[in-house]
């Protein structure tokens, strides 16, 4: 049985997430697990190692260290990772026994902003990371990821969280992947179509990403993902709460850089 994994950087949990999470642990009480930022440190330094682990520590938002985490943990154990936001559907089994290596969601058709409207044009799909499958332990597809996101916050490559650690980091290293077996200039070129504006440095570190590891990201396979509509019956997220939950600004929000200062520090 696949372990079902979630976090919140905190240990004292905002009520709706306390409750959301205590969902999850009752419909698999056997196989849960649930990680603090300090649990999540440990695991990293086990697993990874101190450049790993600095990586974590340099992660300023919660959300962003959230990102990386995930990674990290598939890339080391198999399971089923999910954001604490979503909800068990009746049959949340059935996400824990699908046999594809790596499975993901999709953005919704629905979804029509600027930025996800030219990756998707471009790139074909955007992937969310809100739930992460793979059955594979250890997972060389996460590996590989967590390697790629090491980097990119290692070399401060963007200012927005989802180029370096979230969906933006995820479409672009599953495109690398399905295409690895082309031109890296080609594929290079279609990333530089997708990027919002003001991404070179993004663009930079993937171009030595992908000169670096070309023949590892050959032999992995692309994802298969499901837009996050077909999957409302198995784990859904309300739309009700639309990311709004109490404490936001220690979750979503940051003033300045989302690096932290100092590797180690708590998140303000």
């Amino acid at each position: 049985m696949l372990s079902v994994v979630q976090y919140w950087h905190q240990k004292e949990r905002p009520e709706i997430i306390r409750a959301r999470q205590c969902r999850w642990s009752a419909e698999f009480p056997q196989e849960y697990e649930v990680f603090d930022r300090g649990s999540a440190s440990d695991f990293i330094s086990r697993h990874f190692g101190a450049e790993a682990l600095a990586g974590f520590q340099a992660c300023g938002v919660p959300a962003m260290a959230s990102d990386y985490f995930r990674y990290h943990r598939l890339a080391a154990k198999a399971g089923l990772y999910v954001d604490s936001a979503f909800l068990p559907g009746v049959p949340a089994q059935i996400a824990k026994q699908t046999n594809h290596p790596v499975f993901v969601l999709s953005v919704p058709q629905a979804d029509l902003t600027p930025d996800i409207v030219r990756t998707r044009e471009v790139l074909g799909k955007v992937l969310l990371n809100g739930v992460l499958r793979t059955k594979g332990s250890p997972c060389p597809w996460f590996s590989l990821l967590s390697g790629f996101v090491r980097r990119l916050v290692r070399e401060r490559a963007s200012e927005r969280i989802p180029m370096v650690t979230g969906i933006g980091a995820l479409t672009v290293f599953d495109h690398a992947v399905a295409c690895a077996q082309g031109d890296p200039a080609t594929v290079l070129g279609r990333i530089r179509l997708a990027l919002p504006d003001g991404e070179d440095l993004f663009l930079a570190v993937c171009r030595d990403f992908l000169c670096d590891h070309g023949p590892d990201l050959r032999k992995l396979s692309p994802c298969i993902s499901t837009s996050a509509e077909e999957m409302e019956p198995l784990f859904h997220r309300p739309s009700a709460d639309a990311v709004r939950f109490e404490n936001r600004a220690h979750w979503s929000n940051h003033q300045g850089s989302i690096y932290a200062d100092q590797p180690g520090t708590d998140e303000a």
